[in-house]
C-alpha cells in the first residue's frame, strides 16, 4: 500500500502538474451524489464530486489530491473545472425539466 502511495505521488506531480489550461483537466470527473427526500423518496438535489484518472492507478478520490491542489493556485482551476462541468450537466437536466438543486464544494483556500 505505501508504495501505491509513493508511485502516486511521483505521478501526481509529474501529471498534473503542467501548464495550466482548462482544456488540459479532462482527467478529472465529475460524479454526483444524490440527495433523496426520505419521506417521499423525491431526490431533491445532488452534490457534484470530483475523482481524477489516471491512466495507469484508475480512479482517484479527491482526499489523494485535493491536499496538494491547495498547496498551489492549482484548486482555483480544478474548482473552475468542477464548476464548469456540474453547471453543464446541471443546464441538460434543466432542459429535460428535471427539477434539481445542484450542490458544488469548494475549497477553503
Amino acid at each position: 500500500m505505501e508504495d501505491l502511495a509513493n508511485k502516486y505521488n511521483l505521478n501526481f506531480v509529474g501529471s498534473i502538474h503542467k501548464p495550466i489550461d482548462l482544456k488540459d483537466f479532462d482527467d478529472i470527473e465529475v460524479f454526483y451524489q444524490p440527495q433523496v427526500k426520505l419521506r417521499n423518496r423525491k431526490l431533491v438535489c445532488v452534490e457534484a464530486l470530483c475523482r481524477l484518472r489516471d491512466h495507469s492507478l484508475g480512479l482517484i478520490s479527491p482526499d489523494k489530491f485535493i491536499d496538494k491542489s491547495e498547496e498551489t493556485d492549482l484548486i482555483f482551476h480544478l474548482t473552475l473545472n468542477v464548476i464548469d462541468k456540474a453547471s453543464t450537466d446541471w443546464v441538460a437536466w434543466y432542459n429535460q425539466e428535471i427539477d434539481i438543486t445542484l450542490s458544488i464544494n469548494s475549497s477553503r483556500t
